[in-house]
């Protein structure tokens, strides 16, 4: 099982269902997540990215004011997994010198997933105590398949077939141009005038 801490964490809206619920988290992106993630850094000149991360099976979610004074009000919930990550900079506003010294933030929106039937009561009470906190997720990572044999597809060098077989290729160099390609089964072609 792996861990990961996300700081300054809004958590956004919640939402229930029969079994448990939804909620909406944003938080920033920092090296450490990056690192924990193993994600790759977000491309320059991107103000939106989705990391190739579909989800990840997480079991425990906690939540933690920042303010040392509401840490009473932490609060868990046993989650079913975290995922839907869109990784979003934006430009901070601040002040007159805005234009001279240009800030950026990057943060990452997700969905977490919850089957505790308690859940959504639990994060709703917690947003009316706390607005910002730090969010510990306990995750299970993601297996990694290593490549089979004979499964890498063959690109060629011609760009006009690059998903072809060989077989394909030799039967459209041996066809006369503007030949069309022979049919096989199927519905044969319509005479339009």
């Amino acid at each position: 099982m792996k861990h990961f801490t996300a700081v300054n964490t809004l958590l956004v809206s919640t939402r229930r269902t029969k079994k448990g619920g939804f909620a909406n988290v944003k938080f920033q992106l920092t090296p450490k997540i990056t690192k924990a993630l193993d994600w790759p850094e977000m491309p320059d000149g991107t103000a939106e990215w989705c990391p190739d991360v579909d989800e990840l099976a997480a079991q425990i979610i906690e939540f933690v004011p920042n303010n040392p004074e509401l840490n009473h009000n932490a609060v868990s919930i046993e989650a079913q997994s975290i995922g839907d990550f869109v990784v979003v900079r934006k430009r901070l506003k601040e002040g007159k010198n805005v234009v001279k010294a240009q800030k950026h933030i990057t943060e990452v929106l997700c969905l977490i997933r919850f089957q505790d039937p308690t859940g959504c009561a639990k994060l709703e009470q917690y947003m009316q105590g706390a607005k910002r906190s730090e969010m510990h997720v306990s995750y299970t990572p993601q297996p990694k398949q290593d490549e089979l044999p004979g499964t890498r597809v063959d690109m060629s060098p011609d760009p006009a077939l690059p998903f072809a077989s060989e077989e394909q290729r030799e039967a459209v160099a041996e066809m006369e141009e503007g030949e069309a390609p022979k049919r096989g089964r199927g519905r044969p072609p319509k005479n339009v005038q």
